[in-house]
């Protein structure tokens, strides 16, 4: 996922005998420099979320243009940053939290990771523009925490620095971003005293494999969104339809549970994969309205779907279900 789409891209080019097939979800193409477009990424994700908010009444009414919001309050911040005293969500103890144009872009940029959170942003942007920072800042304290035990900076600090940040340069047209160049000057920063090593000299060499690659994506994914597949594993590279990917990827809930299914459909992926991924989101559909009980010893999920995919009677497995 995201980033180990490329070290598994990697992997590929080195070492093709050892990969049957190859899930790649919200992809980071051998080709692309990462961090370079985070800026216009995340514009165009917001103003996908904010065009959902603006499509349902309630939404519109409550809060109108959400992105013009956000706007405002970005200027205000930048005409004269705000010190906010709140408590935190977690311990309840006081904090301070000073809010600037930059810090704004920060918490946001963390909203737009998950669609819970998301979803809480026209709010939170029409009650800073009230003055009460509270959703903002507490949300980004539990955010926080999430991230921080599931990432690691200084790895991150490493590999960055050796595989991208040298390949940087200003972007024109970040300056209108919310972002701006914020990032970038951030990496540049960061690389010209963090010790990292050096890339092989094809790293960016965009990948070419016989290898069935299921590829899937998220439109409102701030880092990797689907305009980065149209780079990435080149020659015998699956073509899902948009609506089909987002189906798949709704239907199938962890990323072990989709290894599984690639593992199983691989014969029917090499042949007509939209039949294989209809036969993925009927079986699944199906699973979710059976939920058999596990089995002793057995794990829920993903173990417990590829059980009802090999031995219910009322359901072949999908390869047998997408070659016929």
């Amino acid at each position: 996922m995201s980033y180990g789409t490329r070290m598994a891209q990697q992997y590929l080019m080195r070492h093709p005998q050892g990969v049957r097939s190859a899930v790649l979800d919200s992809v980071a193409p051998n080709e692309l420099v990462f961090g370079q477009e985070f800026a216009q990424n995340l514009e165009a994700a917001l103003k996908a979320q904010f065009a959902l908010c603006s499509a349902t009444p309630a939404c519109a009414k409550a809060f109108g243009d959400p992105y013009a919001s956000l706007i405002k309050l970005r200027d205000a911040l930048r005409a004269k940053p705000q010190e906010y005293a709140f408590r935190d969500p977690v311990t309840f103890a006081a904090s301070t939290l000073r809010l600037t144009e930059r810090r704004l872009a920060g918490l946001v940029r963390l909203f737009a990771y998950a669609p819970e959170s998301a979803a809480l942003l026209p709010l939170s942007i029409a009650e800073g523009l009230k003055g009460n920072y509270t959703p903002l800042a507490g949300q980004t304290q539990l955010l926080q925490q999430d991230m921080s035990a599931s990432m690691n900076g200084g790895m991150q600090a490493s590999v960055v620095c050796a595989e991208d940040a040298d390949l940087l340069h200003d972007a024109p047209d970040a300056a209108s971003t919310l972002l701006d160049s914020s990032l970038i000057d951030a990496i540049r920063t960061m690389c010209a005293v963090w010790p990292h090593g050096t890339r092989p000299a094809d790293f960016h060499t965009p990948l070419h494999s016989d290898v069935p690659i299921l590829v899937l994506g998220g439109e409102l994914d701030p880092v990797t969104p689907p305009r980065c597949q149209r780079t990435g594993p080149q020659r015998d590279r699956p073509r899902l339809h948009s609506e089909t990917r987002r189906r798949i990827r709704r239907e199938t809930r962890t990323a072990k549970t989709r290894r599984e299914l690639c593992r199983r459909a691989r014969p029917a992926a090499r042949t007509d994969q939209l039949r294989w991924s209809r036969a993925v989101i009927e079986a699944h559909t199906r699973y979710l309205t059976v939920r058999p009980e596990v089995s002793k010893g057995e794990q829920p999920g993903h173990s417990r779907f590829a059980r009802y995919l090999s031995t219910n009677g009322n359901a072949p497995s999908i390869c047998a279900e997408a070659s016929s």
